[in-house]
């Protein structure tokens, strides 16, 4: 489906930025490339963030724009393994240019294998990262979601200690993107058994308000939208 609604669009367009093009262009590639690499599957985005990964991490990027580069080398993390982890992280001790690093922790900050996210996370607490970077490595892949939830739980008061009570009562979005009764009741239980954090309860209700809408929709709508999605050509 993702493929037949939004693989048109990146063909009028194309997948490489053409020189001259109108900005609407480039914005529009920014929004349909990772939605294309993910739901749609599509290769040959996949192909070519790593393409942009590589030249990105050897330094040789006069192939790439800097937006795709901004995509793209994120992107090619979904699938990458122990080693690449290793070389952006050996690449973020070696920069201290910070468009260079912006692109390296939103990279390791993409892994769909849970160990790998966790590995990321971890240095938040060592130090590696920045507090202010959080952000942009506890926004988690699907795939991750679980590991990473259950990191948080066993590393809490640590994390609150890193990331001050400001940053810190943001956690509860963390499990936002669950969907199901279940894990709502599992978050519910952890956050409410804390000691009292300002701004917490707040983001807590309204990440567990996005878990009970998702898993009603779940409940009403999987049915039938899976038949829907069973009846489109392929």
């Amino acid at each position: 489906f993702t493929r037949l609604a939004l693989g048109p669009h990146l063909e009028r367009i194309g997948l490489v930025p053409r020189p001259g093009e109108p900005r609407d262009a480039m914005l529009l590639r920014s929004r349909l490339v990772p939605a294309l690499a993910d739901m749609g599957q599509h290769d040959g985005i996949r192909v070519r963030a790593r393409e942009a990964a590589d030249a990105f991490l050897e330094g040789d990027t006069l192939g790439f724009t800097s937006e795709e580069l901004r995509v793209l080398v994120p992107l090619a993390s979904w699938d990458g393994d122990l080693v690449h982890w290793q070389r952006l992280h050996t690449a973020l001790l070696a920069t201290d240019r910070p468009a260079r690093r912006r692109n390296l922790v939103a990279a390791l900050g993409s892994f769909d294998d849970p160990t790998l996210a966790v590995k990321t996370l971890e240095l938040v607490l060592d130090g590696t990262l920045r507090a202010e970077e959080w952000g942009a490595v506890s926004g988690t892949r699907p795939r991750a979601r679980d590991g990473v939830w259950d990191w948080v739980t066993r590393n809490h008061d640590a994390l609150v200690a890193r990331l001050g009570e400001l940053r810190a009562a943001n956690l509860p979005w963390i499990a936002a993107r669950f969907c199901s009764e279940e894990r709502r009741m599992e978050v519910e239980a952890f956050f409410r058994g804390l000691p009292p954090q300002p701004g917490r309860k707040r983001n807590l209700a309204l990440a567990l308000e996005d878990v009970e809408r998702c898993s009603a929709a779940r409940e009403t709508l999987g049915e039938p939208m899976r038949a829907w999605l069973a009846g489109l050509p392929r």
